[in-house]
């Protein structure tokens, strides 16, 4: 047994050195003279940063006639504010400073408040919809805010006739209108317009055709030099169409190649495979309605003039035709016929 000596600790005020708080006061734990000491019931332990982990010995007090006398009760840590039960004393071994790394910023998603050293782990707070079975699930979020959206299959797409506004994820079952029409069925395409492979120059509302013109397909000669092609003269002229005629007669009554109208009747975009070379008359169409999409070159017509010539239009201002010879390159443009 050994006999309790009660001491009664003044201490100045601290301003070097690491120290822990005894009864509200600070206490030099640095020297080699600082521990042990002893504390009585009552009194008030805690650490102080960076000193964080104290040892401390228990004892119950026995009173044994005029004598107290001590028995061991077990070994603390202390790591908060801490009392000194009633009946018991300590022994204050030692303190010591400890180190746990972790995130040390209040205000982020994985602060420690154990951690009293900042190792960069710290993450940000990212709110979001947590669960993968959703709509809007962010992988990227750590707390939930309830914003979690279900599934609504249908077609998004805003141009498709079966749009469907509520719908947040495509079925892949859109359905679009035929070119050239709306959802309703009604005919939307106009002269100047781009649709069926091409640029509409004229629209026979009568027999339901759109004439189509393509982009200037590059230099070819006329051809055939020196041959009468029966069916490819100019007249008639002022009918849509004719150029139809002329470029079949053509490619029956002329073996050379390359020509204008074999290249127009082979050309092919997007599926649309009806081109022919247009008349004299046609070309004068396109010139008139869609004129400015093409610079201002000459392009051949279909339209024979002599056995040497053929008819040629000037794109510039003003408008002109000449007969020019058959065999020099000139500019290209094809045209199509598309039934509705």
């Amino acid at each position: 047994m050994k006999q309790l000596f009660y001491i009664l600790i003044f201490l100045p005020l601290i301003c070097l050195g690491q120290t822990i708080i005894v009864n509200g006061n600070p206490y030099l734990a640095t020297q080699n003279n600082s521990f042990p000491f002893w504390l009585d019931a009552g009194s008030t332990l805690s650490t102080n940063p960076p000193m964080n982990f104290i040892s401390v010995v228990e004892y119950n007090e026995n009173e044994v006639g005029d004598e107290k006398n001590l028995g061991y009760s077990k070994v603390l840590s202390i790591t908060e504010i801490s009392v000194v039960p009633d009946g018991k004393v300590w022994k204050v071994i030692s303190a010591l400073q400890y180190h746990y790394e972790g995130c040390t910023d209040e205000t982020m998603f994985n602060y420690d408040p154990q951690a009293n050293i900042n190792n960069g782990s710290c993450e940000e707070i990212v709110e979001g919809c947590m669960s993968v079975e959703y709509y809007n699930y962010n992988s990227l979020a750590n707390i939930d805010d309830g914003s979690c959206i279900e599934f609504v299959y249908g077609c998004i797409d805003e141009g498709a006739c079966n749009f469907n506004n509520s719908a947040n994820t495509d079925d892949g079952l859109c359905v679009y209108p035929d070119i050239g029409y709306n959802c309703e069925g009604i005919i939307i395409a106009e002269v100047g317009e781009s649709f069926f492979g091409g640029t509409i120059f004229h629209h026979d509302t009568l027999n339901k055709i759109f004439y189509v013109a393509s982009e200037n397909l590059g230099m070819w000669p006329w051809g055939c030099e020196g041959q009468d092609i029966q069916g490819a003269n100019i007249n008639p002229s002022n009918s849509f169409g004719r150029g139809i005629q002329n470029v079949e007669a053509l490619i029956q009554n002329c073996d050379y190649e390359p020509t204008a109208a074999l290249h127009c009747d082979e050309y092919e975009i997007n599926g649309y495979d009806n081109w022919y070379l247009p008349s004299l008359f046609e070309v004068e169409v396109i010139y008139n309605q869609i004129g400015d999409n093409y610079s201002g070159d000459w392009f051949w017509t279909s339209s024979q003039a002599t056995d040497h010539t053929a008819y040629r239009v000037n794109f510039g201002v003003p408008f002109t035709n000449q007969h020019f010879n058959r065999e020099y390159y000139t500019m290209v443009i094809a045209v199509r016929q598309h039934f509705y």
